[in-house]
């Protein structure tokens, strides 16, 4: 009797046998080699966000804390694609929910697990998009949060970044501000925290 393909069927009885121990070395084996074909054909991209294992580039790795400024469009993933389109070798993750805030990102457990637990060498700090537009609200939301988290990076042995967000298409009525008013508000106030802490900005609502 032969198989449709044309192998011959071996009956139970003529099966080879095999000890556990040569049993979990073949395993192991063809894990591996399934491993490395995987990533040499690229397909560790299917995998999800982390770096390719056989890359030569060194491998970076971003965390992004925001709001749906960052998770709309899924910031993250565009940024590691664009930087592995570049023979960048980039892991992203990220940390958003609506409207957060970085004072939220600051008060929750699970943003400040999140910088902790992995070794990011790059964190991205995205304030709610109207706070940096108001200096009294800069300052006793923005800054001291942001102060707290770039102290939880830095300690954790990563570095901060900023990134500015762009204005409402609308402005900010509420504060007098048009568009253009908002965005430039905006990028003063970002600027100047990122003077203030030292930090690298992105400077994403401009652009």
């Amino acid at each position: 009797m032969r198989a449709a393909y044309g192998s011959p069927v071996m009956k139970s009885t003529e099966t080879p046998r095999m000890s556990t121990r040569t049993s979990r070395v073949r395993v192991l084996e063809v894990g591996l080699a399934v491993a490395v074909a995987l990533a040499g054909f690229g397909l560790w991209r299917w995998l999800g966000a982390s770096c390719n294992p056989v890359s030569t580039a060194p491998c970076v790795r971003v965390l992004f804390l925001g709001n749906s400024y960052t998770y709309v469009n899924d910031l993250p993933t565009v940024f590691r694609e664009i930087a592995r389109s570049g023979g960048r070798n980039v892991e992203t993750s990220m940390v958003a929910a609506g409207g957060e805030t970085l004072a939220g990102h600051a008060a929750s457990d699970e943003s400040i697990r999140a910088i902790r637990g992995s070794q990011w060498q790059y964190v991205v700090l995205q304030e709610q998009s109207e706070i940096p537009s108001v200096e009294a609200l800069r300052q006793s939301q923005m800054e001291p949060a942001a102060r707290l988290l770039v102290g939880v990076v830095q300690t954790a042995g990563g570095t901060p970044m900023l990134l500015e967000t762009w204005a409402h298409r609308d402005g900010w009525p509420d504060y007098g501000l048009d568009y253009r008013a908002m965005q430039a508000a905006v990028d003063a106030g970002y600027e100047a925290l990122a003077a203030q802490l030292d930090m690298t900005l992105a400077p994403s609502g401009r652009a």
